[in-house]
C-alpha cells in the first residue's frame, strides 16, 4: 500500500493514539512590572543622589561665598583700622614743630596738616594691600585698599591766649575713610567711617631765647613812651620792638598793617583820636566818639615782654678792623653777647698793626686823620694780615670832614666777574683834600689802595673770622663823623660784598645806597626780570626774591655815639638806603642828643631795604617812608651785616612761630556703615 507521509503527521494512521499539541500560553497583563519598578527605584535613587549632590554643592558654594564675604568684610575692617592709625600717627609725627602766634597762621598750619594727612594715607593704601604678611602669611588670602580719605579742619583752631599770642592751640579734625576689602573670588566689602581727631599744640617750656643780630628787627625803638606821638600809618614789615609802648592813631587810610610780630615792654598800647590819647590793651580800640583804631597784626603781638639788652659801645667793631673778630684782647668771648665787651684798642696796639699807603704806622701818640689798613710787607711783597678785618679811617680832628662813597666795579676777568667793591674815602683837613680809594676784590684775592700817584696792591682781602670758614667781609670804621653815599647812578654794594660801616659819631647819608640786586620786592605783584621760575606776581611787597636770597650783598650802618641823618643834596628829594641802620648804645639811653634818626635837608620819600634800630623815636622831616625788611635775615641762619651789634631776645619777638610740642588724641568714631558688593 502506498503511503503518503507528506500530508499526514505522525500517528495519522491511528487518530486514537495521536499526541495533542502543547497548549497555547495565555497573555498575562502583569508581565515586566518588576523591571519597571527597578528602573523607577533606580531613577528615584539617582534623583535623590543628585539632589543630595546638588544640595551639598550649594551648601559648599554658600559656605564658600560666606567665607569669602566674611574675609572681605574683615579685610575692609582691618584696612580701616590701619588707615585710622596712620592718620593718628601722622598727626603725632607731623603736627607743627613750631607754635603759630595768630589764629590765621594756626588755621593755615592746620589746613596744611590736614591735606598732608590725607595724602599720606592715600599714598600708603590707595593700591591693593595684602594682609597675608608676617604671622598671617598662611591665613585666608585677603587684601584691602583705601578708596577715599578726607581729613578737614572745619573751623579755626581755638587757643589759650597770653599777651596777644597763644601758648596752646587745639585743632579738631573731621575725617572720613572708605575702605574696600576683598578675599578669594570676586566678593568685596566696603566700610565707610567718619570720626574726629583732636590735636593739641603747646608752646615749649617757656619762651626760648636766642642770640640775634639787631638786623633781625625791621624796627627797634628803645624809648617810645606812652602818648609820645602816633606812628605813621602804613604797611610795616619785619619784627618790631619798643621799650615802652607803640602809639597808634585813628584814620581810615592806609591804617596799620604789621606783617611780623610786634613786641613792647608796656602792657598797653597808646591810641590817638585827634589830640586825645588813651591807653588800652584792647585791639581794636574804640573811643567814646565812636572812632576806632584797629591795627592788623598778621603775626601777632607781645605785651609786657622783657627789655632787650643794648650794645655797650662800638669797641667790637673797632677791633674787627684789627683782628677780624671784634674780640679785643680776649676779655670777651667772640660771638657771645652776654660776655664782657672788649676794651678800646690802645694807640700802641693800633701802631703795631695799622699802616697807611706809605707804610707809615698809625702814630703811637694818636692821629686826627688818615686811612689805615692792617698789613705787612716782606722783601717788597705786601699782604693784608691773616686776621685783617677792614679799613680804619681816622676822622677825629675838629677840622676834618670825611666822605665815604661806596661803588662797584668789575673785578678780575672784567664784566663777567663783577666782584670789585670800591670805597672812595675823601678827607678835607683844614681845606686840604685827600682821596684814598680802596678796592676789595675777593675773586682776585687782592686789596688795592690808591692815593695821589701811589698804588699799593695787597695780597688778600678782609675776612670775617667769626664765620667758619672765614668769609670775605669788610669793616669800615670811621673814628668821627662821616658822610656816606653811593655813585650818582648805579649800585653802591656789589653782589657778594658784605660791608659794615661803623662811625664814632654821626652817619649822614647824602645820596642813594643801593644793592646790585634787591633781596625783596618793593611792591605787590612785582615782576622780576629774568627770574626762573618767574617771580613774583601774586606776592605782596617785601617778598623774598628766590634768585637773590643767596647773594651775600649786605650793608650795615652802625653808630653807638651819634645819629643817622638823612640829608639829600636838595630839599624834598627822595633817597634810598639799602642797609640795616642801627643807632643804639647803652650810653644813648641817657643822652637824648644821640641814638636817633634825624634829617638835614628834608626828604620826600625815604625807602629802606633792611631795617631801622634807634634809641628813641625822634621827629624828622620826611614826607613818607617805605620800609622793606630784608627777609634774608629770617630765611638764612646767622645771616646779617658782618660784625653788626647783637643781643639776646625771645624767639617769639622775631618769628610768628616758636618751638612747640603736639599731641593727637585717639580717633573718635561718629559714623559707621557697611556695604557688601562685587
Amino acid at each position: 500500500m502506498k503511503r503518503d507521509f507528506g500530508l499526514v503527521g505522525f500517528g495519522s494512521e491511528d487518530p486514537g493514539n495521536a499526541i495533542p499539541p502543547p497548549p497555547r500560553p495565555r497573555r498575562n497583563s502583569d508581565a515586566g512590572v518588576a523591571l519597571v519598578i527597578t528602573l523607577l527605584l533606580l531613577f528615584l535613587l539617582s534623583a535623590v543622589g543628585l539632589a543630595a549632590v546638588m544640595s551639598s554643592s550649594s551648601d559648599m558654594m554658600i559656605n564658600g561665598y560666606y567665607k569669602n564675604y566674611r574675609g572681605s568684610f574683615y579685610a575692609a575692617d582691618s584696612g580701616m583700622a590701619m588707615a585710622r592709625q596712620a592718620i593718628y600717627s601722622y598727626f603725632n609725627s607731623n603736627s607743627p614743630a613750631s607754635w603759630p602766634t595768630t589764629q590765621s597762621a594756626a588755621t593755615t598750619d592746620g589746613n596744611t596738616l590736614a591735606a598732608g594727612a590725607g595724602t599720606y594715607v592715600m599714598g600708603l593704601y590707595s593700591n591693593k594691600t595684602s594682609l597675608n604678611n608676617g604671622l598671617a602669611a598662611q591665613s585666608v588670602p585677603a587684601s584691602f585698599s583705601i578708596v577715599s580719605a578726607s581729613i578737614t579742619l572745619p573751623s579755626a583752631p581755638s587757643g589759650t591766649q597770653t599777651s596777644g599770642n597763644y601758648t596752646q592751640w587745639t585743632y579738631t579734625y573731621n575725617y572720613q575713610l572708605q575702605s574696600q576689602g576683598s578675599s578669594q573670588g570676586s566678593e568685596q566689602a566696603q566700610i565707610i567711617e567718619k570720626g574726629a581727631i583732636t590735636v593739641t599744640v603747646t608752646e615749649g617750656s617757656g619762651t626760648s631765647t636766642t642770640n640775634a643780630s639787631f638786623a633781625a628787627f625791621g624796627a627797634f625803638i628803645d624809648s617810645f613812651t606812652a602818648c609820645q606821638g602816633p606812628l605813621v600809618q602804613g604797611y610795616l614789615t619785619g619784627p618790631m620792638y619798643a621799650m615802652g609802648q607803640w602809639n597808634f592813631s585813628t584814620g581810615s587810610s592806609p591804617g596799620y598793617t604789621f606783617t611780623d610780630p610786634v613786641s613792647q615792654t608796656g602792657s598797653q598800647f597808646s591810641y590817638y583820636d585827634g589830640g586825645n590819647c588813651s591807653n588800652s590793651a584792647n585791639v581794636p580800640y574804640t573811643f567814646g566818639s565812636g572812632h576806632s583804631v584797629n591795627p592788623s597784626f598778621q603775626s601777632g603781638y607781645n605785651l609786657s615782654v622783657n627789655a632787650v639788652p643794648l650794645p655797650p659801645n662800638d669797641f667790637s667793631q673797632k677791633w674787627a678792623v684789627l683782628d677780624g673778630k671784634g674780640c679785643g684782647e680776649g676779655s670777651n668771648v667772640c660771638g657771645v653777647t652776654s660776655s664782657p665787651a672788649p676794651p678800646q684798642p690802645t694807640n700802641a696796639q693800633m701802631n703795631s698793626i695799622l699802616e697807611n699807603i706809605n707804610h707809615t704806622p698809625y702814630p703811637s701818640g694818636g692821629a686826627t686823620s688818615g686811612v689805615y689798613l692792617p698789613y705787612t710787607c716782606t722783601s717788597g711783597v705786601c699782604s693784608l694780615n691773616s686776621n685783617a678785618g677792614g679799613i680804619y679811617v681816622e676822622a677825629s680832628g675838629s677840622n676834618v670832614s670825611t666822605t665815604v662813597t661806596m661803588s662797584t666795579t668789575n673785578g678780575a676777568g672784567g664784566a663777567s666777574n663783577p666782584s670789585g667793591q670800591v670805597f672812595t674815602i675823601k678827607q678835607n683837613v683844614g681845606g686840604s683834600n685827600t682821596t684814598t680809594t680802596v678796592t676789595v676784590d675777593p675773586v682776585a684775592n687782592t686789596t688795592t689802595v690808591v692815593s695821589g700817584g701811589t698804588t699799593l696792591v695787597l695780597s688778600g682781602v678782609p675776612q670775617n673770622l667769626l664765620n667758619t670758614p672765614p668769609q670775605a667781609s669788610t669793616m669800615v670804621y670811621v673814628n668821627g663823623d662821616v658822610s656816606v653815599t653811593g655813585p650818582s647812578s648805579g649800585a653802591a654794594i656789589q653782589n657778594n660784598s658784605m660791608v659794615n660801616l661803623t662811625a664814632n659819631g654821626d652817619i649822614t647819608q647824602t645820596g642813594n645806597l643801593l644793592y646790585s640786586a634787591d633781596p625783596v620786592t618793593t611792591s605787590a605783584n612785582q615782576i622780576i626780570s629774568g627770574s626762573n621760575p618767574p617771580c613774583c606776581n601774586g606776592e605782596p611787597a617785601d617778598y623774598l626774591i628766590p634768585q637773590n636770597q643767596n647773594m651775600n650783598q649786605v650793608l650795615g650802618l652802625f653808630t653807638a655815639n651819634g645819629n643817622f641823618v638823612l640829608s639829600p643834596t636838595s630839599n624834598g628829594a627822595n633817597i634810598e638806603t639799602d642797609a640795616s641802620v642801627c643807632m643804639l648804645s647803652q650810653a644813648g639811653t641817657t643822652n637824648t642828643n644821640i641814638g636817633h634818626m634825624a634829617t638835614g635837608n628834608s626828604v620826600g620819600v625815604w625807602t629802606n631795604i633792611g631795617g631801622r634800630m634807634e634809641n628813641r623815636a625822634h621827629g624828622v622831616s620826611i614826607g613818607s617812608s617805605n620800609i622793606y625788611f630784608d627777609r634774608r635775615f629770617q630765611a638764612r641762619t646767622n645771616f646779617a651785616p658782618p660784625w653788626f651789634p647783637s643781643t639776646t631776645v625771645s624767639t617769639d619777638m622775631l618769628s610768628s612761630t616758636v618751638s612747640a610740642s603736639s599731641t593727637a588724641s585717639p580717633p573718635s568714631r561718629t559714623f559707621w556703615q557697611y556695604q557688601a558688593g562685587q
